[in-house]
């Protein structure tokens, strides 16, 4: 990594005024419409168990009486792998046994009826009792080495979309596919006295008796609640405002584990800056085995054990700002990751790049933006593979995860990027900031950020949109015909643009090499081919069209020497031609006179 990186971390004071506070995580905590999860739960590590109790208050937010809940229940879906979920027993409030079945192609889907229909506004207890088998497996759901991870291991209830019913879509091993709503949690957990705890939430409550430690966490407003434990962490924990930021790792990974937990202080203060502020008053970062890089959940990541390493450290660092941006697109502004996930991972990809920005500079940004994300996907068009649209879910991408990585987060950033050209710095970074505040706590869906940006920007930007999301397409651009035409002090640039997909309309930044520098503009191409005039003042030698990638797709002749001419081209052409045909016309005449004489009589 770059020799500018700083050991010492820097944090000014508005930084430090954009982290939560007491006051503000209070007033967020207090919804009564919210779902609330209460879980009693016993981890057995020899045996890979955990059983568990969960009392829920559940509130109809549909506009629709309902007769019946639906809960995710994704343990089922490692069953192959040895994991699973049995749900003992459902009762009402009465403590009456509810009737329920376990549906869907991977039994991830747990549907109990109701005794009566629940109206909209109404709440219902549920109480519920289950078995949990953890799988031997190095997954956010699984174990390896006394590191025990349970990612999306709780009973959760579903959406309910009042246009659909009830959204029970499947586990998707790829990704993510998880779509919840916000609720409060205080889940209390029993472990053997040698592991360590790292939860969701805060810890509020630690006793110890017999070799049982129990603790108690309580989190809100939040979308799910993770649970890591291990008997082999160290922990370390730093202060930046009123958030804690702990790191959770392995003891011969210390090195790491202390610069995972520098950088992730690094990346809550830079989001909190430009997003919004991160409201809670705690956030975790834990080593864990996976075969992801990273994986997000609210107040804590899981970060691969394989990334702690003198060889990975880039790659580290990276991954915690991903993973940290997760915090705010995801956690707080609550997409569904199944049906729309460029609304989280790409704004996730494209965020670590807006971190070394804001850390290291620009340059570094875009050393690290080539690097992990243009190059990747130059790679994919290259290869001749299809292109897909970005708005589609993780389902119709399936098996293909070669595809649905370059997709979704490479060229998904990659449009971020050529929106933040086109609406410029100011505005960009305005719509990002309006669209977490209107987002934040709720569930929101990508024409959410589509009317933000527009509303910011103060014109329609649907083309856009249209084009880069909901096509499945892309363009390139050539240039042709470049020349100057020297008059007086000034150069007058001429130039033709080839764009290969005539239906897109673009602003596209060309570079203009002079003898004193280099000028940077911006053009609009909206047809296949296009010709600009642009005056400059100093003589220009060469033009680069996209030279920083910014439109997605190969451009397969973007530089170009500049000729310079007296005069436009078409009016050299006009006078070449009649003085060529002029001067043919002497030659002959010439020719003709020499043979005439040739055949006078020779005088005697």
């Amino acid at each position: 990594m770059p020799e500018m990186r700083r050991s010492v971390i820097l944090i000014s004071i508005l930084a430090l005024s954009m982290i939560a506070s007491p006051e503000t995580f209070n007033v967020i905590a207090q919804n009564a419409e919210m779902h609330s999860y209460t879980f009693i739960l016993s981890f057995e590590p020899a045996n890979a168990t955990v059983t568990g109790t969960l009392n829920m208050r559940y509130v109809n937010h549909a506009s629709k009486s309902l007769s019946e809940l639906c809960f995710h229940i994704y343990p089922n879906a490692f069953k192959s792998k040895g994991g699973y979920i049995d749900i003992l027993q459902v009762k009402d409030t009465e403590g009456k046994s509810l009737r329920f079945t376990v549906e869907g192609e991977d039994e991830t889907v747990l549907r109990t009826t109701l005794d009566r229909p629940l109206k909209p506004g109404e709440a219902v207890n549920i109480t519920m009792a289950f078995h949990i088998k953890i799988p031997n497996v190095a997954d956010r759901f699984g174990y390896k080495s006394g590191i025990y991870c349970l990612g999306n291991a709780l009973p959760i209830a579903s959406v309910y979309e009042d246009e659909v019913g009830w959204n029970n879509d499947p586990y998707y091993p790829y990704g993510e596919s998880f779509n919840s709503e916000f609720a409060s949690y205080s889940v209390t957990i029993k472990c053997p006295l040698n592991y360590i705890v790292a939860a969701t939430g805060v810890l509020t409550n630690k006793m110890v008796s017999n070799g049982i430690k129990t603790t108690t966490w309580k989190a809100s407003p939040v979308r799910e609640f993770v649970i890591v434990l291990g008997n082999n962490f160290k922990v370390s924990k730093q202060a930046v405002g009123n958030v804690t930021v702990y790191s959770y790792y392995l003891p011969e990974h210390s090195e790491y584990g202390l610069k995972a937990l520098e950088w992730g202080v690094k990346a809550l203060t830079h989001f909190s800056e430009h997003f919004g502020i991160y409201p809670y008053p705690e956030y975790r970062i834990v080593e864990t085995y996976g075969w992801f890089g990273g994986m997000e959940y609210p107040n804590l990541v899981m970060i691969s054990s394989s990334l702690y390493t003198e060889e990975s450290a880039d790659f580290l660092e990276l991954v915690v700002a991903h993973e940290t941006a997760h915090q705010w697109w995801y956690c707080m502004a609550g997409n569904d990751e199944n049906d729309e996930p460029w609304l989280d991972e790409a704004f996730a990809e494209y965020s670590e790049i807006l971190y070394y920005e804001w850390e290291y500079g620009p340059e570094v940004a875009d050393e690290m933006f080539e690097r992990y994300i243009l190059s990747s996907y130059h790679r994919y068009l290259n290869s001749g593979k299809k292109e897909h649209p970005l708005s589609e879910s993780v389902w119709y991408f399936g098996d293909d995860t070669n595809a649905y990585y370059t997709m979704i987060y490479d060229k998904g950033a990659c449009i971020l990027r050529l929106l933040r050209f086109i609406m410029g710095d100011e505005k960009f970074f305005e719509a990002l900031k309006l669209h977490f505040e209107r987002s934040r706590f709720k569930l929101i869906k990508i024409q959410d950020f589509i009317n933000t940006c527009q509303e910011v920007y103060g014109s329609s930007l649907q083309w856009f949109f249209d084009e880069w999301l909901f096509d499945a397409g892309n363009t390139a651009f050539k240039i042709e015909d470049a020349y100057a035409i020297a008059k007086d002090s000034e150069y007058i640039l001429h130039f033709s643009v080839y764009q290969s997909n005539p239906q897109y309309i673009n602003l596209v930044p060309i570079l203009i090499k002079t003898e004193s520098g280099e000028e940077l503009s911006a053009i609009w191409v909206n047809t296949s081919e296009i010709e600009y005039n642009i005056t400059l003042t100093v003589r220009p030698t060469e033009i680069i069209i996209d030279p920083y990638d910014y439109v997605p797709g190969i451009d397969r002749k973007n530089s170009v020497h500049i000729e310079i001419v007296t005069g436009p081209r078409g009016t050299e052409k006009n006078i070449i031609m009649p003085v060529a045909i002029t001067l043919v016309a002497v030659i002959l005449v010439i020719i003709a006179v020499k043979l005439v004489k040739k055949r006078e009589p020779v005088q005697r």
